[in-house]
């Protein structure tokens, strides 16, 4: 009985183990290489791609050595802001700014930009950010980044 068991036990143990898939490891940032303000990478990012942006803050900033979370008021912008993600004082994960590295940021913009902001076939030319402290109280000015959209 005890051999069945264990017999048993082992099967169940290696068909259990074929769902799991490994650990997703992260490739490291060169922050070095991260421009003060508001950034992206790809440096002319695809509307129909993803992107990640990245916020350096430098000594003037409010967000220097800050270690709070950053969230980003974020949206689609021509003559005015569209697709805004959140509310000034709405803090969503989809918006939460993730820690590289000292007085360093990212924010993941997935699967693609168009897909993030869900503005459908509307153009994507700019994608205007406030990066916030979390009750909005701290804040920069408004930054930019250009898109490329060729639908």
């Amino acid at each position: 009985m005890k051999k069945i068991f264990f017999i048993l036990s082992a099967v169940m143990l290696m068909a259990s183990c074929d769902n799991v898939e490994p650990p997703v490891t992260e490739e490291p940032v060169d922050t070095s290489k991260i421009g003060v303000g508001l950034t992206s990478d790809p440096q002319s990012p695809d509307a129909d791609e993803a992107c990640v942006l990245y916020y350096k803050a430098d000594s003037k900033s409010p967000f220097y050595n800050f270690s709070e979370d950053l969230y980003a008021h974020i949206g689609i912008v021509d003559e005015q802001w569209k697709f805004v993600q959140a509310g000034w004082t709405e803090n969503k994960d989809k918006c939460r700014f993730i820690p590289v590295d000292k007085n360093v940021w990212k924010l993941p913009l997935e699967p693609s930009i168009r897909e993030y902001f869900a503005s459908g076939t509307a153009p994507v030319e700019r994608i205007g950010v406030v990066v916030r402290n979390a009750d909005g109280t701290k804040q920069t000015a408004d930054l930019f980044i250009k898109v490329q959209d060729n639908k």
